[in-house]
């Protein structure tokens, strides 16, 4: 992994053109599609993903035309229930 963060991600996230949008100490909490929810899917292929932000000013949202999925992490595990909730009981046992 070290390799990889030296040799690979730390010279990509340099680079000028990623650099100047590049967020620190942040972390996504939230991901949607712009003015749509639950109720409402049509367009929603073309609507921008509203992400919310928490970071070292608090929270914000972002817009983005696409986002990177890269949850799931031994730090940040995915939930083991259906529909991305956790399964009843789940938490408890945690």
């Amino acid at each position: 992994g070290a390799e990889f963060l030296d040799r690979y991600v730390a010279p990509l996230a340099a680079h000028p053109s990623i650099s100047s949008r590049l967020h620190v100490d942040s972390r996504v909490t939230h991901v949607s599609r712009q003015q749509h929810d639950v109720l409402r899917s049509g367009g929603r292929d073309e609507a921008p993903f509203v992400l919310r932000v928490e970071g070292p000013d608090g929270p914000r949202d972002v817009l983005a035309r696409a986002v990177i999925d890269a949850t799931g992490t031994y730090q940040t595990p995915n939930w083991i229930g259906a529909h991305g909730i956790p399964a009843i009981g789940e938490q408890v046992a945690a």
